[in-house]
């Protein structure tokens, strides 16, 4: 087969729009930060309504145990929001400790204390929780698993500031909640358990 001057000029014209095309399109990917470009007070590249507003209430999703009591599910309550994530944060961690509207299943008891929360420039939400308002709960390990991850999908998915969660127990760092979950380290949001 012989091939001719015409041939291979028009595969290399094509060659050079493919390419150009898919330099085009790489270069015009989505500019703005994700979540792990936000921290505190910076708003930038959020979508409207990410950002809590300076006052009234917004549509937050909170994760209880589902009536199985074997896989989280997301409740929609209103929470007054404001411009500080901390106090929002305190919020929904509120809200959690409340418990869900039936037929879900709390993850905490009411009881439950908050002693602190913060929230790092690095993206990490600190809470700490009193453990003796913790006794006297049920936790097996697969209660103790959705109450970590209730606490920590309810923190990242509602707050652009949080990354990964840390529980500690008592101002101090605590290996697990209640003998089954590993806290040492920060736990990002874990969405697998949500149904």
């Amino acid at each position: 087969m012989v091939k001719t001057w015409f041939g291979c000029k028009v595969r290399a014209v094509f060659l050079a729009l493919a390419i150009g095309l898919l330099m085009a399109v790489a270069a015009s990917g989505d500019q703005s930060p994700g979540k792990e470009g936000l921290k505190a007070g910076d708003s930038r590249g959020a979508a409207a309504g990410d950002q809590a507003p300076e006052s009234g209430t917004v549509k937050a999703h909170v994760y209880f145990g589902a009536e199985s009591g074997s896989y989280l599910r997301a409740e929609q309550v209103r929470l007054e929001a404001g411009p500080d994530p901390v106090l929002f944060g305190r919020r929904l961690l509120e809200a959690l400790i409340a418990g869900p509207r039936p037929p879900g299943r709390a993850v905490l008891p009411t009881t439950t204390v908050v002693r602190s929360f913060f929230i790092r420039s690095d993206g990490t939400a600190y809470v700490d929780l009193e453990s003796k308002s913790l006794e006297g709960w049920p936790f097996s390990a697969l209660s103790e698993l959705l109450a970590v991850y209730a606490i920590v999908d309810t923190l990242v998915v509602n707050l652009d500031q949080v990354d990964a969660v840390k529980i500690t127990l008592d101002g101090t760092e605590s290996p697990t909640l209640a003998g089954h979950v590993d806290l040492s380290q920060p736990l990002a949001a874990d969405l697998l358990w949500v149904r």
